[in-house]
């Protein structure tokens, strides 16, 4: 039990991101309307791209959900000395799994929500463009911002 919850503090972060896109993806749909301003309804369009009717609003957020959740995980086993094979796998495979997962229960839990192969395709490119910025993030940021981040993590 101590190892557990040492895991899941040691990656405090990472767990409570899945927690949330648990959280937001099996929560009952909501239309495709926000309002900007009261009783002035903004309607993001759908584009379609031949196989995928592409809903932005859903893959802006499917996008940016996995970018947050893969560059959390890539911060927070960057002070581990795991060989980078362990690290490049951790930190995708286990958001696309993850992804994976969503996916099934919102098809098979949820009434109002179903699996789609697009989402599934915006949360692997997510995944591996928040791997991929959180990795050259120490290379392009100044030394005094890794000071900061590496307090927090």
């Amino acid at each position: 039990m101590k190892h557990l919850l040492r895991f899941f503090w040691n990656f405090k972060f990472s767990f409570a991101m899945a927690c949330l896109i648990l959280f937001l993806c099996l929560r009952h749909a909501t239309p495709d309307v926000f309002y900007l301003v009261r009783d002035n309804p903004v309607v993001l369009p759908e584009v379609d791209g031949g196989i995928f009717m592409v809903n932005l609003r859903d893959t802006i957020g499917h996008f940016g959900a996995y970018v947050c959740l893969a560059g959390l995980m890539v911060l927070e086993t960057h002070k581990y000395n795991l060989p980078k094979f362990k690290k490049v796998l951790a930190c995708i495979l286990v958001p696309i799994l993850f992804s994976g997962i969503v996916e099934l229960l919102q098809e098979y839990c949820t009434y109002t929500r179903a699996a789609e192969w697009g989402d599934m395709l915006c949360n692997s490119c997510g995944t591996l463009t928040g791997f991929f910025l959180a990795t050259l993030l120490p290379r392009i940021l100044p030394k005094r911002f890794l000071k900061y981040f590496s307090k927090l993590f």
